[in-house]
């Protein structure tokens, strides 16, 4: 008789197992259904060359967007018509080398020339306004080199990621250093490649590290407060945060969103290439109003996502 109890309480403990296991996993695609393929934007008016490789939208619905290959900042219309554009490559105000990354607020955008070491900010006509240097030409004190991401905080104060040291800094609206955090290396709140930050309403530090594959979340302090997706990744391109503090993550090599919730314990999944077969190369992500836009460089095309 004993010898017959223990495959049957096996079974049942398998059993068990696997239904918790479909439950889990029911969970985590739970909020799929939620988020509904709505259009396609064609990006119309671009040069032949015209390479996009970063996109943001203003409050308004107007698409600011970058152009890696001729070093230009793009002023796009909501329904996809180009307006104004700045730039060129040089290291003279309105000029870029190596624009990495955007962030728009209500009056203002920021821009990480990469190669310039430094942040350009820019009205939202694309007025110059000023530039806040990584490497002074007068001391030649570095504070940070080669910015691959920007972002601004409700609080007006913006973060600069400098991958040379692994590091965030932190700056006031006027431009004065306030600190920095994180460090090179791979251990608990350490960077390497840094490549995309975004800022939820509670002011938390969402940082995505693209060598380790890694979402890396800081207080607005610079105390660490934990990681997800080891793992999970394998090749992160670009956060941004929805207004109900939600986590979305393009990996950019699987072509899937990842949506996180706010502690990053719970996700669900949009695999790109199930809805959309012309998607070759997406490269960033831009959340406005609970829409999704994936911007694709291959095709210059938007594809839309609408929470319903």
């Amino acid at each position: 008789m004993k010898t017959e109890e223990v495959p049957i309480v096996t079974m049942f403990i398998k059993t068990v197992f696997l239904l918790f296991a479909v439950f889990l996993t029911t969970s985590n695609l739970s909020a799929q259904s939620h988020w509904q393929m709505t259009g396609e934007l064609i990006i119309k008016g671009l040069d032949y060359g015209t390479k996009l490789s970063r996109i943001v939208h203003s409050s308004s619905g107007i698409i600011y967007a970058l152009d890696s290959e001729g070093n230009r900042l793009l002023k796009i219309s909501s329904d996809g018509e180009l307006q104004n554009w700045i730039g060129g490559f040089g290291w003279s105000d309105e000029q870029f080398d190596l624009p990495s990354d955007i962030w728009v607020t209500g009056l203002d955008i920021f821009i990480a020339d990469q190669n310039n070491h430094r942040i350009q900010r820019y009205d939202i006509e694309l007025n110059f306004i000023s530039s806040l240097e990584g490497v002074s030409e007068e001391t030649g004190i570095i504070d940070f080199e080669y910015p691959t991401a920007v972002a601004q905080s409700s609080r007006g104060d913006f973060y600069v990621a400098d991958p040379v040291n692994g590091q965030l800094l932190k700056y006031s609206s006027e431009g004065d250093f306030l600190l920095k955090f994180g460090g090179l290396g791979y251990s608990e709140g350490r960077l390497i490649e840094p490549v995309s930050i975004g800022i939820t309403g509670n002011e938390t530090v969402v940082v995505a590290d693209r060598e380790r594959n890694l979402i890396i979340l800081f207080d607005e302090f610079g105390n660490y407060i934990n990681s997800a997706g080891e793992g999970l990744f394998s090749d992160i391109l670009a956060v941004a945060i929805t207004k109900a503090n939600q986590i979305v993550v393009l990996d950019g090599d699987s072509k899937i969103i990842y949506l996180f919730s706010e502690n990053m314990n719970e996700y669900s999944v949009i695999d790109i290439s199930e809805v959309s077969d012309r998607f070759v190369q997406p490269v960033d992500i831009s959340v406005i109003n609970e829409k999704i836009f994936i911007l694709d460089s291959d095709t210059q095309t938007l594809l839309q996502f609408e929470l319903r």
